[in-house]
């Protein structure tokens, strides 16, 4: 063991990562199911935590990636970062905007996504991922809570619309679930008040 220091960002195992990190999201654009279970390293210590998944080992993810479908439409990257730290280390950052369905149509969001990456004898590998959106309230979601206010002749104080819209989103995907639901013919829905 050396007392020498990690070489922080060589240039050329930034650009060796930084080209394979970009063949990653080609391969995630096109949907290329095999493409994206091979970047990751086939181990059950390989973990990706998803916009709604927590995914523990290369089997579940691969198995993530054959059901998943298309991806979202319209992603596009917003910057990328590269960190290497070493020849065999490295970590990519990712901000991107995409486009998926909402509850009142589509939305645009605004995305990030980390992935740690280690050199293998088969190459580059990620060994650990997150991808989050951020919260923020789309347009359809404003537009429908100013046509709920006018209707119901409601008005929010102006600092309060994005608040109000927010709310509406939420309960929005509350609702979903919960008109799926599948009750009794003996449940009673709920009680009918009669003076």
């Amino acid at each position: 063991m050396t007392n020498d220091p990690l070489e922080i960002n060589a240039p050329a195992v930034v650009l060796e990562l930084t080209a394979i990190a970009e063949s990653y999201e080609a391969a995630l654009v096109s949907n290329d199911v095999a493409a994206l279970t091979d970047f990751f390293w086939e181990a059950p210590e390989a973990l990706r935590f998803g916009v709604a998944e927590e995914l523990y080992g290369s089997d579940a993810i691969a198995q993530f990636r054959k059901q998943r479908g298309a991806p979202p439409r319209e992603r596009v990257t917003r910057q990328r970062t590269t960190l290497t730290l070493g020849q065999q280390l490295g970590v990519t950052t990712q901000e991107f905007n995409v486009v998926v369905a909402g509850p009142f149509g589509d939305e645009q969001r605004h995305g990030r996504q980390t992935q740690v990456w280690a050199r293998f004898a088969e190459g580059w590998r990620i060994v650990s991922a997150h991808v989050s959106h951020r919260p923020e309230v789309s347009t359809a979601t404003v537009r429908y809570a100013q046509a709920a206010a006018a209707l119901t002749e409601l008005s929010a104080a102006a600092g309060h619309s994005d608040a109000v819209a927010g709310n509406l989103a939420t309960i929005a995907e509350l609702m979903g679930p919960l008109m799926a639901f599948e009750l009794d013919d003996q449940d009673e829905i709920a009680g009918v008040f009669r003076p």
